[in-house]
């Protein structure tokens, strides 16, 4: 589902070019699907300096190219649906680690009724779940 060229097409609709960094940390984030820090992105790609990497993830939030996902009250990043199905998280609240899961339809259903309850029209939703981890719980 991730695809570069829609990575290009959000860039061109905004008057921006894929530069080296753009197209590092896009990939990166792709290749590895899961949630990481801006630390973990930075440490893992090669020839972008740090700098470059923070303000690319900026950049890539705002145009929602990225979304956070919240670990506690610290965030890790990933790429948005745009760029892979639509899911959500449960973390480690003692080792970090973090698994993606796509929510059954009844969740979907469930949000739409609380808007309707609520009179309120939901543009976007997370759910995140948090608990200890097996390798956590057995040491």
């Amino acid at each position: 589902m991730h695809s570069s060229s829609s990575l290009v097409q959000i860039l061109k609709k905004n008057k921006l070019s894929l530069t080296k960094p753009r197209e590092s940390v896009f990939k990166f984030l792709a290749t590895n699907q899961k949630p990481l820090t801006i630390k973990e992105i930075a440490l893992g790609i090669q020839n972008v300096d740090r700098a470059s990497v923070y303000r690319t993830v900026e950049l890539f939030e705002n145009l929602g190219i990225i979304k956070k996902v919240h670990v506690g009250f610290k965030y890790k990043v990933e790429l948005s649906d745009i760029f892979q199905p639509h899911h959500h998280h449960i973390y480690c609240t003692q080792c970090g680690q973090t698994f993606a899961f796509e929510e059954p339809e009844f969740f979907e259903k469930y949000i739409e009724r609380l808007g309707q309850k609520f009179e309120v029209e939901i543009k976007d939703h997370s759910f995140e779940l948090e608990g200890i981890c097996k390798s956590c719980k057995n040491n």
